[in-house]
């Protein structure tokens, strides 16, 4: 991120409301919900505006429950952000 600002800084500036995205596919639901909560406020330190979270599904490679993103947004909720 931080090269990426000098770079725009370089070429005048990014635009206002530059939007910085974060694919967490990698970042499997299937992890502890502590450890996704702790990468989702790092990337917001780090100056991400939106995160990418595949929604999960039936089968490979987002095997997954709906129940398991309502418990990480709950868990979130208590971050206040």
């Amino acid at each position: 991120m931080r090269r990426f600002d000098e770079v725009a800084a370089a070429a005048g500036g990014s635009r206002p409301g530059f939007r910085r995205y974060l694919d967490m596919g990698r970042s499997r639901p299937r992890c502890p919900k502590d450890k996704v909560c702790a990468d989702i406020l790092r990337a917001r330190d780090l100056g991400f505006t939106d995160l990418l979270i595949p929604w999960p599904r039936m089968s490979e490679p987002y095997t997954g429950s709906e129940s398991v993103f309502e418990d990480l947004a709950e868990h979130l909720g208590a971050y206040g952000d």
